[in-house]
This record gives C-alpha cells, sequence and structure tokens, in this order.
C-alpha cells in the first residue's frame, strides 16, 4: 500500500489499550482532546473541568492509553501506517461480510495496534535518550560504550516496521478482495441484444468472481499477521496471482 510517505505533521489517533471495554475505549477517542501523554501526572484539561463521568474516566484510564504527544515524529508516521492498513481492512466490505472472519480481526487487529503503539512510544523515549547521550560531555570513548544500546533500538525499529508493513499488506491484499467483490455484487445491465450466448457468459463470469472473490477471502482468513511478517516474499507472489486472477477473469468478461 501507498502509506509510507506520510506528512512529518501525522498525527495518529489515541491508541487504547484493548482490554479497556468497548464503551470506554469509544469514549476516549471521543474525548481526545483531555488526553496528555501517559508521562504527564494530569490527563488533558481536566484543570479547568469540575468532574463528570468523562473525567472520572480519563483519570480512571490513564496509561492505558496512548496519544500522539508521547511519540516523536518518526513513531507518528510509523503508528499512522499501521492505522490505516487496519482501518482499510476493518472497514472493507469483505470483512463486514464476514469473509474474513470477522471476530478474529475485530480481536487480533486492536491488540496489534496497541502493541504497536507502545513499543512505538518505548522507541520515542530511547532515541530522545541517545539524543541527550550525543549531546552530552561524555567522551567518544565513553559514549562508544552505548552502542550495543543503539544498535538494540535499530533492530527493534527495523521490526516493529516489517510488521506494519506486513499489516499493509494485508490491507492491500483485502482490498483487491474488496474490489472483485464490489463487481461480484455489482448488477451488470442486460446487452443491447438480448443475446442467450452473451446473458450466458455473463452468468458464467459472475460465478467466476465469486470464486474468486471466495478464495481470496478464505486465503486471508488462513493468514496470520505473524505469518505475513515472516515471509513476505510469498504474500507478494500471492497477491500478483490474485491480480493476473482478476485481469483473466476481466479478459473473460470482454472476450
Amino acid at each position: 500500500m501507498s502509506l509510507s510517505h506520510l506528512p512529518d505533521s501525522a498525527h495518529p489517533r489515541v491508541a487504547v489499550d484493548p482490554a479497556v471495554p468497548a464503551e470506554d475505549r469509544r469514549a476516549l477517542r471521543e474525548n481526545q482532546d483531555l488526553l496528555t501523554p501517559a508521562t504527564s501526572p494530569m490527563p488533558g484539561r481536566l484543570h479547568v473541568l469540575t468532574g463528570g463521568p468523562v473525567v472520572r474516566l480519563v483519570r480512571r484510564l490513564h496509561g492505558r492509553y496512548i496519544v500522539a504527544a508521547d511519540l516523536d515524529p518518526d513513531a507518528k508516521i510509523l503508528l499512522c501506517r499501521a492505522q490505516e492498513a487496519i482501518d482499510t481492512v476493518l472497514e472493507s466490505e469483505v470483512n463486514k461480510a464476514g469473509l474474513l472472519d470477522g471476530m478474529d480481526n475485530a480481536l487480533t487487529l486492536p491488540a496489534e495496534e496497541w502493541e504497536i503503539a507502545q513499543t512505538l512510544m518505548t522507541h520515542s523515549r530511547m532515541r530522545e535518550e541517545q539524543r541527550r547521550l550525543r549531546a552530552s560531555d561524555l567522551t567518544p570513548l565513553e559514549k562508544s560504550r552505548f552502542a550495543p544500546q543503539r544498535d538494540a533500538l535499530r533492530r527493534s525499529v527495523a521490526a516493529v516496521t516489517e510488521r506494519i508493513e506486513a499489516l499493509e499488506e494485508y490491507a492491500a491484499r483485502t482490498a483487491a478482495a474488496d474490489a472483485v467483490y464490489r463487481r461480484q455484487r455489482r448488477r451488470t445491465l442486460p446487452p443491447p441484444d438480448n443475446s442467450a450466448e452473451i446473458l450466458e457468459l455473463e452468468r458464467r463470469n459472475e460465478a467466476y468472481e465469486e470464486l474468486h472473490a471466495r478464495t481470496v477471502a478464505h486465503e486471508l482468513a488462513a493468514e496470520r499477521i505473524e505469518e505475513l511478517a515472516e515471509d513476505a516474499s510469498e504474500i507478494e507472489s500471492a497477491l500478483r496471482q490474485a491480480t493476473d486472477a482478476a485481469r483473466r477473469v476481466g479478459d473473460t468478461s470482454t472476450s
């Protein structure tokens, strides 16, 4: 997916621990202006409020959500990419139709978002530590003792980036399945001459499109995000096959 070139001003939505009840998660997202970084002792603009259920909720759940201010610019971009990919899957027609094992996505993807957000917040804090270290009065030899920390941070950033790219591949394949699904559901107008042969071809075309949509859906349901991250080359191959199959269906419809 083309989600990797987001602006530096990327502003991800609040990420919430999926263990928080759904109603409370929704309330937090609807009141993001009250939320401040996890390091803040006083969540949001509570000092100007007198109380109420929202204020009590924000106080009670402080530390179980991550806001944009918890992240540095690089981390914000990565979280935006993850959230866009997750939204693509959850809001797709094939997911809403239950073709992607909707219960699994509804549980797994919010957990993915939360784990990624927590890791990105850690990265942000560690990068700030490294910046302070580089600007310190330590000698180059003393600073070199912290090279393993920098290497560990680089490896972790690479790993979470790969995880996000796997989500984007999943979202891309979901979008491809959605396109086929929409074509299958779209009712075509009768041909002008009402030819029996053309009508038969249309019926056969719809059957092939439905078969292809369900095939892609089964492939998506069978795979997990971890598997996508482990072997991106297999994912790319599967996506190319799906695209070729859809193209062949299109060729059949125009023959």
